[in-house]
């Protein structure tokens, strides 16, 4: 991503915070700040593919756990208030949405209660939420996430939007939401001992108070080494578009090339863990930033910043 995320605005969908929140949520692992459920042996991480997702989906949906009676209806026509999805995200390109339309014998409220009661096997989180559309129905919207992912798969949800039915029934769209990594350029993976020096800009925002301030650091291998081990486990960014709030502090890491061969190397933090990545002077895919390198910037330049000068 390059420009700031939002969240789309669109009448018939219902967006809260809660719900946001979840499928916001990475599905990964991550320790030290480094994700393990999609790396290889060595670290190097694994990207999806749209072929997996679709997998994923199916596999999400077919878990689906619904009252005794309930019955599948055809993909056309879609009913009333269930056009689209009850909860806005956005993701040209690495978002895959699966649905399927189901009747409930059973209340809109009833309903509810049994699909967070029936969670699909691996799955996580019960958050609802309610609303109207422009057509003044009733809209509900229940999201799951799941647990454990493929490798490749960035994170993989479950949204059940409900309406009432005919009669005392319900009617249910279940969608499963499957977010997948693209693939990295080779150009920016690091190898530490092709780089002389590294210069590291960290600049911490005080928002109460309006103010700012500025740390740098530079040095060789000590830095080099553990930056370059934590740019190599990331993933590049899917293309997804979701609120962010501004970020507290900002870095700039600046590698000096110690061959001929290298060129230089400048990873710039953005917005929604989004890391830009500059080789040579050419933007690469963005990398995913889940707070590894952020923290590891941090504690870096904490432990090898230079005391502050005397009055």
């Amino acid at each position: 991503m390059t420009s700031p995320s939002r969240m789309g605005g669109r009448s018939a969908l219902i967006a809260t915070a809660a719900l946001t929140g979840l499928l916001a949520g990475c599905a990964t692992t991550v320790s030290g700040g480094v994700r393990t459920t999609a790396q290889t042996a060595d670290h190097s991480p694994v990207a999806g593919s749209r072929a997996l997702a679709v997998a994923s989906a199916q596999r999400l949906l077919g878990m689906l756990v619904l009252p005794a009676r309930s019955r599948r209806l055809p993909a056309r026509p879609v009913p009333q208030g269930l056009e689209q999805r009850g909860l806005t995200i956005a993701g040209p390109g690495n978002l895959l949405d699966q649905e399927r339309l189901y009747r409930l014998p059973m209340t809109v409220s009833d309903a509810i209660a049994y699909l967070s009661a029936h969670k699909p096997r691996g799955t996580v989180g019960s958050d609802t939420s309610g609303g109207g559309n422009s057509g003044g129905v009733i809209i509900t919207a229940i999201a799951f996430r799941q647990r454990r992912v493929p490798p490749g798969i960035n994170q993989i949800n479950l949204v059940e939007t409900l309406v009432p039915g005919p009669g005392s029934s319900s009617l249910l769209r279940a969608d499963a939401l499957v977010v997948w990594y693209p693939p990295r350029s080779a150009a920016e993976y690091l190898t530490a001992n092709r780089f002389r020096s590294v210069r590291i800009t960290l600049t911490r925002y005080d928002v109460p108070h309006s103010t700012q301030s500025t740390h740098i650091v530079q040095g060789g291998q000590h830095l080099i080494q553990p930056l370059a081990a934590m740019l190599d486990s990331m993933h590049a960014t899917p293309a997804l578009d979701m609120p962010c709030p501004m970020p507290r502090l900002q870095y700039k890491l600046a590698f000096a090339p110690a061959v001929p061969a290298q060129k230089s190397v400048i990873v710039t933090s953005g917005l929604c863990g989004e890391d830009q990545v500059s080789v040579g002077g050419r933007l690469q895919p963005e990398l995913s930033d889940p707070g590894g390198l952020s923290a590891l910037v941090t504690r870096l330049v904490h432990q090898y910043a230079p005391p502050p000068a005397s009055p």
